[in-house]
């Protein structure tokens, strides 16, 4: 199992918009036949712009399955980034922890 913890700021004036884009990737990581285990997004009640993203994923492969579906959805990945620059583009910064089980 993956986990990922991942800590987004939003650019300011995007927090309605980007909980718009919240849905769509909620939706896509549920219905997706390589769906998640988890995928949950927190806003922090201090900093509206801050939010963190929780995922956990079986393996690598339904992992790249749910990135290969953001570029369909938003288009190709910015580069150097595995993510579409569509998203990336609200993002003033971001912080990605990825984890595994420690017993595998």
């Amino acid at each position: 199992m993956i986990t990922i913890i991942f800590r987004i700021i939003i650019k300011k004036g995007t927090e309605e918009e980007f909980k718009n884009v919240i849905k769509d990737l909620t939706i896509s990581a549920y219905t997706e036949p390589e769906r998640c285990i988890q995928y949950a997004f927190h806003q922090n009640v201090h900093n509206p712009r801050e939010f963190i993203l929780y995922e956990q994923w079986d393996d690598q492969k339904t992992l790249n399955a749910h990135l290969r579906r953001l570029e369909v959805l938003f288009g190709p990945k910015a580069k150097n980034s595995s993510l579409p620059t569509k998203l990336n583009d609200y993002f003033e910064s971001t912080e990605d922890l990825l984890y595994k089980e420690s017993n595998n």
